[in-house]
């Protein structure tokens, strides 16, 4: 498959916040080199495959769940490993981007994690679909394309954060077992020993990449799925919820939902 938007811009899209320059998929990236006329930001993503980037005298490999953060005018190249390399990308611009991507610590092209590819995806597959048919498309892809940049951002840049190839590989395991597993009891030692290393370096890891403990991360994740059950099943109660999530304390669960959200579950509910 091959899709390519080149969305029309008008003097006023330019002038907002984010916009996108374009956006497509191929089922083959093929090696592509660009010297410092390319004048927008790109995120490329790996579906399947893997392939190399080289900038900066610096080589990285990509690989599913990761993808490439490349600044406008920086010299680079790209090719695949194995074939098909398959990516998504999509290109924006506007005067918001450097300023997220500064105050996050991100100032280069580079390779990093996206610790949701799927998150990512469905973002990358919205954007497409609202400029390819929706008349004044760049004020529905804006939004969700900052949004994609926050998102990125704190992926990318936690406190003493790794790059993909040094962070994101050892952690991967632990990462999907959580997505699979976060209604279940979850211990510190039981995710340490999935990779394995010490429930120390563990934590090192986490925090390294994300700015969190693994157990932080796990009642994030707890929390983030509850918010999905409030929104999308409606006819659950809030202790159904709770347990679906792996809380059989109710009161234990509003009281965690309330300091991460300022709101209780029931509030959270009504107001959306």
């Amino acid at each position: 498959m091959k899709k390519h938007i080149f969305p029309i811009l008008s003097e006023v899209d330019r002038k907002l916040p984010v916009y996108v320059t374009t956006v497509g998929e191929w089922d083959h990236q093929n090696p592509m080199t660009r010297g410092e006329e390319f004048s927008d930001f790109q995120w490329i993503q790996c579906i399947g495959g893997s392939g190399k980037l080289y900038i900066h005298e610096k080589e990285y490999e990509i690989k599913p769940g990761q993808g490439m953060l490349l600044f406008p005018r920086q010299s680079h190249h790209y090719e695949a490993m194995t074939s098909p390399w398959s990516v998504f990308w999509i290109s924006f611009n506007g005067e918001a981007v450097h300023s997220v991507l500064e105050q996050h610590g991100i100032r280069t092209s580079g390779v990093y994690a996206a610790l949701d590819p799927q998150y990512m995806l469905a973002k990358l597959y919205g954007i497409q679909d609202v400029l390819q048919h929706e008349i004044h498309g760049q004020y529905k892809a804006s939004p969700i394309m900052y949004e994609m940049l926050l998102r990125l951002s704190l992926w990318v840049a936690s406190p003493g954060s790794m790059r993909a190839d040094e962070a994101a590989g050892p952690l991967t395991p632990v990462l999907q077992y959580i997505e699979r597993h976060y209604a279940e009891r979850l211990t510190l030692q039981m995710l340490a020993e999935l990779i394995p290393v010490t429930r120390s370096y563990l934590c090192t890891l986490f925090k390294q990449l994300l700015g969190m403990s693994p157990m932080e991360y796990v009642t994030q994740k707890r929390i983030s799925k509850s918010k999905e059950l409030l929104l999308t099943s409606r006819e659950m109660q809030i202790q159904e919820v709770a347990a679906s999530v792996g809380y059989e304390n109710t009161s234990y669960f509003i009281k965690l939902f309330k300091n991460i959200e300022a709101v209780s579950p029931h509030r959270f509910r009504k107001m959306h």
